[in-house]
C-alpha cells in the first residue's frame, strides 16, 4: 500500500505467502482508524489495496484483483451536564430517588 490514509487505517494478514494447488488461504483484513474518515469509498482505479497472485516458479504476476472498499469512520461527541458532582448518595434496596442529568450528543 503506498498511500499513508490505507498504510495507517488497513491492517492485512498474513501480506504474503504462498498456496499450493487445491489449497485454501484465509487472509485478514482489518480496518482501525484513530481519526473520523467520512465515507472513503474506492473503486478499481482508487484503490490502494491490490491483491497480487504471482505464478509459482517464474514468480511473473498472472493476476493483480483490486480489494474496494467502502468506509465511514465516526467518533461520536457528547457532553454531560452537570460535569461534576452526579452523586446519588446511598439508597436502601427498593427504595427511589430522582436526580437529573442531561447526556447531550454533539
Amino acid at each position: 500500500m503506498k498511500k499513508k490514509l490505507f498504510r495507517d487505517n488497513f491492517k492485512i494478514e498474513p501480506t504474503e505467502g504462498v498456496i499450493n494447488p487445491n489449497q485454501e488461504k484465509i487472509i485478514h483484513f482489518k480496518f482501525e482508524s484513530e481519526h473520523e474518515i467520512k465515507k472513503l469509498r474506492t473503486n478499481n482505479t482508487t484503490t490502494d489495496i491490490i491483491l497480487e497472485i504471482l505464478e509459482g516458479k517464474s514468480l511473473e504476476t498472472f493476476n493483480r484483483v483490486p480489494i474496494n472498499v467502502a468506509v465511514n469512520s465516526v467518533f461520536s461527541k457528547y457532553s454531560i451536564t452537570p460535569l461534576r458532582n452526579i452523586n446519588f448518595g446511598p439508597i436502601q434496596f427498593n427504595d427511589t430517588r430522582t436526580r437529573q442529568f442531561e447526556i447531550k450528543n454533539e
